[in-house]
């Protein structure tokens, strides 16, 4: 016998705004779900670059009610040549995004 319980609830947590030359760092958390939910993140710049060199670290933590997983994002430098950058985190749950959240952060210039 074996039950699954995609997750409730997703968390995201970001600045309003980082410097161009600032690292920039993120968490999402996804939860309680049974198995634990796996969680992806998307970065775009506003016109239309996709950021591909962050660093991503994820822990799985047990509770009562499920699992919980938790993802921290960094990235070494915001960039240069970009007014605005879109961050999604996205829980995905039997191969499909059960839930998803976006944040939009102003990148300041020189």
């Amino acid at each position: 016998f074996s039950f699954s319980v995609p997750p409730s609830h997703l968390s995201l947590d970001a600045p309003d705004w980082v410097g161009h030359d600032q690292q920039l760092m993120a968490s999402c958390r996804s939860g309680p779900s049974h198995p634990k939910a796996e969680v992806r993140w998307s970065l775009t710049y506003d016109d239309g670059p996709v950021v591909t060199r962050e660093r991503v670290t994820t822990a799985g933590l047990r509770s009562l009610q499920g699992s919980e997983t938790v993802s921290s994002l960094t990235l070494a430098q915001a960039g240069d040549n970009h007014a605005c950058l879109s961050l999604t985190c996205e829980a995905i749950f039997d191969n499909g995004v059960v839930l998803s959240k976006t944040h939009h952060i102003k990148i300041l210039g020189k």
